[in-house]
């Protein structure tokens, strides 16, 4: 999961905050944003092509839902994969 993170330029040098979960089949991934970013209709087009990713390139075709959090990793919004 590092490395492809790293690979497909999410992690860019700096400091970000997630955090990966399985609930039953589905993989979980928290990651904080900033504010306002979760109702930027572009920054979540990107979240929900990013759940397909993940799930075609490291989870072997597993679900991959994505969590927008505040800095207390409180959910702010959902990006359910398919």
């Amino acid at each position: 999961m590092g490395e492809y993170l790293v690979a497909s330029g999410f992690y860019d040098g700096n400091e970000k905050s997630v955090l990966l979960s399985k609930t039953g089949e589905v993989f979980e991934f928290y990651m904080i944003t900033r504010a306002g970013l979760d109702t930027d209709p572009e920054y979540i087009t990107v979240a929900e092509a990013f759940t397909g990713e993940l799930s075609e390139n490291v989870f072997n075709g597993s679900q991959v839902d994505i969590y927008f959090c505040d800095s207390d990793l409180q959910t702010l919004l959902v990006i359910t994969g398919e």
